[in-house]
């Protein structure tokens, strides 16, 4: 089971499936890793609420 990289409680990704987050670096004039996190539902709604919709 995934740790939430958010809160950090485990979750049961068949149960309540949560959300893969990827990072990537501001500019793609350089080469870089992408990050890879794992979240939750309860802080995946949390952080959806803070995105602008239109």
């Amino acid at each position: 089971m995934p740790i939430c990289n958010c809160c950090g409680n485990e979750f049961d990704i068949d149960k309540e499936p949560g959300a893969l987050f990827f990072s990537h670096p501001s500019t793609v004039k350089r080469k870089a890793s992408v990050d890879k996190y794992h979240i939750c539902q309860g802080c995946e709604k949390k952080i959806l609420l803070t995105f602008k919709h239109k």
